[in-house]
């Protein structure tokens, strides 16, 4: 559900951590405070908040963090995306940078079918550690979300880091 998006597999984990109650403590340890599961037990419908999701990735992305060494398995599937789903924040990565991270969208049929496109990842490279998370919703159909998530990360990008 990584390297590629695969609900069934999400939903496989959903049940594994043990639903909405095992996300909640999952949102504990991470310290995420604005992170709440899905309505009537859907993952799909969590909500979070960018500063939620820059600290989830930057605590994982920390080898002394909650996971410990599982982390590493972690970051190697976020930087190993398939093409056709490496968009978002890798859109703002440059020459000889790497980037890490995982995408997420859905069209909601309550919000007129409008869609909600989120990116969260890491880039880095030779000076460059940077974490990124952008959630945004109300575009028309996907690829204008994408085409906002990937303006917003190179935006973002020049902004804060080098």
């Amino acid at each position: 559900m990584i390297t590629q998006s695969d609900n069934d597999a999400a939903s496989t984990l959903w049940a594994e951590i043990g639903d909405a109650d095992g996300l909640s403590a999952a949102n504990r340890v991470f310290g995420l405070t604005s992170t709440d599961p899905g309505d009537d037990g859907y993952w799909g419908l969590t909500t979070t908040t960018a500063a939620d999701q820059v600290r989830l990735l930057d605590a994982i992305a920390n080898p002394s963090g909650p996971l410990g060494s599982a982390s590493a398995t972690l970051l190697t599937l976020m930087g190993q995306v398939v093409s056709d789903q490496d968009w978002g924040v890798s859109a703002a990565a440059r020459t000889g940078e790497k980037t890490i991270l995982k995408n997420g969208w859905l069209s909601l049929d309550s919000d007129d079918g409008l869609w909600e496109v989120n990116s969260i990842g890491r880039i880095t490279g030779n000076g460059t550690d940077v974490t990124i998370a952008i959630l945004s919703d109300g575009s028309s159909d996907l690829d204008d979300g994408i085409a906002l998530v990937e303006q917003i990360a190179a935006i973002t990008r020049d902004q804060v880091a080098t």
